[in-house]
């Protein structure tokens, strides 16, 4: 899927009405348990469009931590946990944050949703880890506007990586 000049996206699966109703159950009605699976299928169905990705990290479009609080977790966390079993590939949720807690997108129209995530990440300042070398696979749960996905990777080129591609559950 081509969101804008600036990078394409691989989506596992169509936004069609069954995987909506996940992703909202997941998102908005606390159920959380089939999370890992759904993103260890979206690993299994995207394996062959990254096999050059065998050194590459996953890092999960982070969520506020007011967000977090409100749910109980993080659902693309959990989603990148499966993703990341899937491909075999590590997880690293310490590169950037959300420093404002945004609007939910899913109301918004393409022109309020790139206001809406104006500066909304920031890179860590400092990390667990050094920075990764390879590649850098940012995971959200549904891609629309690419909004976020810009805004994340604004955030990491701030700190100098250049190697990114963006993966999306649904789209």
């Amino acid at each position: 899927m081509r969101i804008s000049a600036d990078f394409s996206v691989f989506v596992a699966f169509a936004y069609n009405r069954l995987v909506r109703d996940l992703i909202h159950t997941l998102k908005f009605y606390g159920r959380n348990d089939f999370a890992p699976r759904l993103g260890y299928q979206a690993g299994i169905q995207l394996a062959e469009h990254l096999p050059d990705f065998t050194d590459a990290v996953i890092v999960p479009v982070p969520l506020h931590p007011v967000r977090v609080r409100e749910r109980g977790y993080d659902q693309n966390l959990m989603l990148a946990s499966g993703f990341s079993a899937a491909l075999k590939l590590p997880v690293r949720n310490d590169i950037i944050y959300r420093c404002r807690n945004t609007y939910s997108q899913s109301q918004l129209s393409v022109k309020e949703r790139k206001t809406n995530l104006k500066d909304a990440f920031k890179p860590h300042k400092k990390q667990n880890q050094p920075l990764p070398e390879g590649p850098v696979i940012l995971l959200d749960d549904v891609v629309h506007s690419g909004s976020t996905l810009q805004g994340c990777f604004k955030a990491m080129h701030q700190i100098g990586l250049k190697n990114l591609t963006a993966v999306a559950i649904c789209g």
